[in-house]
């Protein structure tokens, strides 16, 4: 027998629980609020900041909401919130999901008050319950509005093959997943009203992401001329369109070319917010130039709130707007909590305390190399760190310096010449504090397993051609150089030292020497301990540690280099 409807959307949610909990997606767990304003080097007068941390202002969730939809829901992360001041209370909505931006996505409601934070003892306040919103809902965005409060979200569903049929997207491929904006109202911003979509899928072809409305520092939409506008970026085949409306309920949208790149180039991924200072509008947004992803502004006059006057590389990403609070302005996201935590970290143009963590940033620690650093992080489904010495680190910075972020970007069975094909998009974008290397077991090994040797002086070729862009490209706290080992644990391996290992790490030494970087002597730190206690307690094969091994490989990192990031 068949279940009814009400039984068959609770296989269909705990189906998409279960994707969600399995989705990979390395390039967006190495999202770093970080990164984005790193790029801001020359802030621009005509916009809000520059921002700094207030870790003060932290929001951390804990424990678990109920789960009325009963499929064993619970959030991992939380992120991508937008924040609205209502006298002496700071409110925040926020999307809480499984994994870092993975389907199945709720949206969370908190206040700040002089006592602390609340968490809204009835989260989740906006579920998934209509037909487009089968697969989560995402990105609150909450405007003080003329009647009330008005929140838009995304609303995500899977749709059909007859709907791709009827509106087909060659601009913007359509496949497994469909986006709808979505409205809601409240009277006291606890309490909400679905409204529906405001865009027809006619015109979104079944994908219309956004709804970044004009807003003052206080969360009130701006309307302009009349009319508010809502800058709409991702969908509608790919073409750039603009809503129209007179009481952020009912929209008509028409194309508008509002955001060509001009002399920034590159390709527009995403509108985040858009900010009314004065009498000019900021719109801060998301895109890809030559170097990778980035945040950039471009500043408009109100009355040409369509043709941009100027940019400036760097930006917030504040996907849920710029709030004035207490004098300053304020954003917020969770993309680099600590390590296992649910956290909103804050920031704002002005410190007003003396806490010295204040003026102290996150610091990116990037970890790359062999299978030894992947350790199964790309089907990890807890983080992308992997099981390994990576995992570990990042255990004892949530520990002892919350501040230190950690990404792997670790691949097994990469050699040198493997990591000079995807050194940009694995180093280079990603803009590290500090940057760790652990290669040369493949480029040994190839040589006995596969038939493929690599001599000393290629390995050194190699590895110096990717500490030359280190130095000419990045501006790094510290660069870490981990030495290549082995411990012998079948015969025929304790040949591949002397005719070839040897060389290599003597190569890895002495790069550590010419370009300033710390050098963690592994092979003697492994060797040591297998002398006294057995190879077993390092090492599985000769080559991969054990979980003894990689223990002693965290905790070499943390002493030698923890110390030098306080």
């Amino acid at each position: 027998m068949n279940g009814g409807p009400d039984e068959d959307r609770v296989l269909d949610e705990e189906r998409v629980l279960r994707e969600a909990r399995e989705t990979v997606a390395p390039h967006l767990d190495a999202l770093s609020e970080d990164t984005f304003l790193a790029q801001d080097v020359e802030h621009p007068s005509w916009a809000p900041g520059p921002f700094r941390l207030r870790p003060e202002l932290t929001f951390e969730l804990e424990g678990q909401w109920a789960d009325p939809a009963g499929v064993g829901w619970e959030s991992a992360s939380i992120f991508n919130p937008s924040l609205i001041p209502d006298g002496d209370k700071l409110h925040v909505f926020y999307r809480a999901s499984p994994r870092k931006e993975s389907l199945s996505s709720r949206i969370g409601h908190a206040v700040l008050t002089d006592a602390g934070w609340h968490d809204d003892p009835g989260n989740p306040v906006v579920l998934g319950t209509e037909d487009n919103e089968t697969l989560g809902v995402e990105d609150p965005k909450v405007y003080r509005g003329p009647e009330g409060w008005v929140l838009f979200y995304n609303g995500i569903f899977r749709p059909t093959s007859a709907e791709r049929s009827a509106w087909p997207s060659p601009g913007h491929p359509i496949e497994e997943v469909g986006c709808d904006i979505n409205v809601a109202t409240s009277p006291d911003l606890r309490t909400w009203t679905k409204r529906g979509s405001v865009v027809d899928r006619a015109q979104s072809r079944l994908w219309a992401k956004g709804a970044v409305i004009p807003r003052d520092g206080d969360g009130r939409a701006v309307a302009i001329g009349g009319e508010y506008f809502m800058y709409v970026s991702e969908g509608f085949g790919g073409v750039l369109h603009v809503g129209r409306s007179t009481d952020l309920l009912r929209w008509r949208f028409e194309p508008v070319p509002y955001l060509d790149l001009g002399e920034l180039g590159g390709h527009l991924h995403e509108v985040a917010t858009a900010t009314v200072v004065e009498d000019r509008l900021v719109l801060d947004f998301f895109y890809r130039d030559m170097n990778g992803r980035a945040a950039a502004r471009a500043e408009y006059a109100l009355d040409e709130p369509f043709t941009p006057r100027r940019f400036a590389r760097g930006g917030t990403l504040a996907w849920g707007g710029l709030t004035r609070w207490r004098g300053d302005w304020l954003f917020a996201q969770g993309w680099d909590a600590a390590f296992g935590r649910r956290q909103l970290l804050f920031y704002s143009t002005t410190t007003r305390t003396e806490d010295p963590r204040m003026t102290r940033p996150t610091t990116t620690a990037l970890f790359t190399g062999d299978s030894i650093t992947d350790m199964g992080r790309r089907t990890d489904p807890s983080g992308f760190l992997g099981a390994g010495y990576v995992r570990r680190i990042a255990e004892m910075a949530a520990e002892g310096d919350p501040h230190l972020v950690v990404v792997n970007t670790g691949v097994s069975g990469d050699r040198t010449t493997d990591l000079i094909a995807r050194w940009d998009a694995d180093v280079i974008q990603r803009r590290p504090d500090v940057l760790t290397i652990l290669i040369g077991a493949n480029d040994m090994w190839r040589r006995y397993d596969s038939g493929m040797p690599m001599t000393a002086e290629e390995f050194a070729a190699n590895y110096a051609s990717l500490l030359d862009r280190v130095r000419d490209e990045l501006e790094l706290r510290q660069l870490v150089l981990m030495e290549p080992f082995l411990v012998p644990v079948r015969d025929e391996q304790r040949a591949w030292r002397t005719e070839d290992l040897d060389a290599k790490r003597a190569v890895t030494r002495e790069l550590a020497a010419r370009y300033g970087a710390v050098f963690i002597p592994l092979d003697g730190i492994l060797g040591e301990r297998a002398a006294a206690a057995g190879p077993a307690s390092v090492i599985e094969d000769g080559v991969h540690p054990s979980a003894g091994g990689h223990e002693l490989i965290a905790r070499s990192w943390w002493e030698a280099v923890a110390p030098t990031l306080r």
